[in-house]
């Protein structure tokens, strides 16, 4: 058996996602044979390069009526980035992208290169972590319609000129392709519509959290069934590991946890199986790990899965599913890292765990102190986050924690069941950029409930730590479907609910609240807080958690003081 496992666009290309290599790793070690594609990647080389800005140009200059003016100023535009695109990426990809005036230029000229493309199509705006679609994917009607429409679909020429004669060359007995967002549905599904026309009669399944999230609603759409023959939920290791014994003679597709089919006409869902307490290194052999967009390559890694705390009302953690905190001895995760940066010539790892708890903490404190790596992740605002384990943290190599804050008010981090307090909130907050560790927080206005004096509180406890916070992410509150809010509406306030008309697979419903800030407030009062906020000359180095912090590496490295978000 050979599995093809895909990653599809649209995702930051800043560093491998965790998905392919996390299963590739499992499948590897049971003897199968694994190509893993992150045509992601491959997509943006595919549009950013002189041939791909060609070739939008030839498309603009064919699909709309232009003036014989108009169309000299697509060609000398297409010409003057295809000039500079190689470079504005080679200082994206090394160490000039730190400095203000080469890295802010290369990546505004490659933002600029995303916007020339966009514009050969109807209503597409492409963007570096994601686009805006010409119609909305959470229509199924819509992205059904989008799946063929050359005129709409940005992935459709790329999919039927390079991934799918790929795909087919490779010869795979099952293609697993991972979604693991929103926007990645239609280049997903644009892919096995292409691989089945193009005679495909291999399997074809997809997983990933957005599945997991959508298991009710996607089953149901009829001609999902035309495209794929299954899909996965929940944790992928043990699912796509029976599958493929399955589909080898060695074992039933019903018995295979978690598959979701349809047999006899009708939909079958097979139960799930405990999640594990263990899962394997990630195996990132095969992807082209030089070619992210990245100064410094970044691994992702995953020390723990599941949340110890578990009871925030936003948060849709689990999906819905059974997600016990599961963490793996520190020492093994030491190892791993250890190997990994053998292998790949890096000291700079990225956990992406929900959140590493205080004892987990403690215990890589331990085992990576002193040694070579950087790193960086999710943490709570909480007691166990003592001094003295900030100041181990960081002799241990991490540059940054990434914080939920969510509110400065009390009441409302009551009611969202967060779990903190704010004078603990502050005492790490001034500890940990003492310790000289990033402080990146998150935070959100329109808690339902929340007025807009709680939403002030919020913004007081900002300026009032504005020497201490390193950068942030925020906007306004969304009501995610498996969030205890989705599933206890009433508990927290909320009087209805509702997706938009036709909108299918909407994971965020719109909602009204009992009292406070309705979401037209709390978007309008995101989008004032961000108005207000100070200009950023390496605005560049923000844009994304992995910039963020190799900018902190490179600033600890050479002994510099990290700038403050809100000076």
């Amino acid at each position: 058996m050979k599995v093809a496992l895909v990653f599809p666009p649209s995702w930051t290309p800043t560093m491998p996602h965790l998905a392919l290599p996390t299963l590739a790793g499992c499948l590897r070690e049971n003897g199968i044979e694994v190509e893993q594609l992150d045509l992601n990647l491959e997509f943006l080389e595919a549009i950013l390069c002189p041939q791909g800005l060609s070739a939008a140009a030839d498309m603009l200059q064919g699909r709309r009526a232009l003036p014989q003016f108009l169309r000299e100023q697509v060609v000398a535009e297409g010409e003057a980035l295809s000039a500079k695109i190689s470079r504005a990426k080679a200082v994206v990809c090394g160490e000039a992208f730190f400095t203000v005036e080469e890295g802010l230029a290369a990546l505004n000229l490659i933002l600029q290169a995303l916007a020339f493309v966009s514009s050969a199509y109807e209503g597409v705006y492409l963007e570096l972590s994601g686009y805006v679609p010409a119609l909305p994917l959470e229509s199924s009607a819509a992205l059904r319609a989008q799946l063929a429409d050359g005129r709409r679909n940005p992935f459709l020429a790329v999919s039927r000129e390079r991934f799918v004669p790929r795909l087919l060359r490779l010869g795979p007995d099952l293609v697993g392709i991972s979604v693991v967002c929103l926007c990645q549905l239609l280049p997903a599904l644009t892919l096995a519509r292409l691989l089945r026309q193009a005679g495909y009669e291999g399997h074809i399944t997809l997983g990933g959290p957005h599945v997991t999230m959508l298991r009710e609603e996607l089953p149901q759409l009829d001609w999902l069934w035309e495209l794929v023959d299954s899909l996965v939920i929940g944790e992928g290791e043990e699912p796509l590991l029976r599958l493929v014994e399955a589909l080898a003679g060695r074992g039933s597709l019903g018995a295979v946890p978690g598959l979701v089919r349809r047999a006899n006409g009708r939909v079958a869902i097979s139960p799930l199986s405990a999640p594990a307490r263990r899962w394997p290194m990630p195996d990132f052999r095969g992807l082209p790990l030089r070619q992210y967009l990245v100064p410094r390559l970044v691994l992702p890694i995953a020390g723990s899965r599941g949340c110890y705390h578990g009871r925030c009302a936003f948060c849709n953690v689990g999906y819905g599913l059974a997600a016990p905190y599961r963490a793996l001895p520190p020492e093994e995760i030491a190892a791993q890292m250890q190997e990994l940066a053998r292998r790949h010539g890096t000291r700079y790892f990225f956990f992406a765990d929900e959140v590493i708890s205080p004892q987990l903490l403690e215990g890589l404190a331990r085992e990576l102190r002193g040694g070579p790596f950087s790193w960086v992740g999710c943490a709570r605002l909480e007691p166990a986050l003592t001094e003295g384990l900030l100041r181990a943290l960081a002799e241990a190599g991490c540059r940054m924690l990434l914080f939920g804050l969510e509110s400065g008010c009390a009441r409302t981090l009551r009611r969202m069941r967060k779990g903190i307090e704010l004078s603990v909130a502050s005492r790490i907050l001034r500890q940990s950029a003492a310790a000289g560790i990033w402080n990146h927080i998150f935070f959100f206005f329109g808690f339902p409930g929340e007025g807009l004096a709680e939403a002030q509180e919020t913004v007081n406890f900002l300026y009032e730590h504005a020497d201490c916070i390193h950068s942030a992410a925020f906007g306004s509150f969304l009501l995610e479907r498996h969030a205890p809010a989705h599933r206890d509406p009433a508990r927290f306030g909320i009087r209805k609910m509702w997706a938009e008309d036709s909108c299918d697979l909407a994971i965020s419903l719109r909602y009204e609240a009992e009292h406070g800030l309705t979401e037209k407030d709390a978007g309008e009062l995101a989008e004032r807080f961000l108005g207000a906020l100070p200009d950023r000359p390496a605005g560049h180095l923000y844009l994304h958690d992995t910039y963020r912090f190799l900018y902190a590496c490179s600033l600890q490295e050479q002994g510099l003081p990290y700038p403050l978000w809100l000076q």
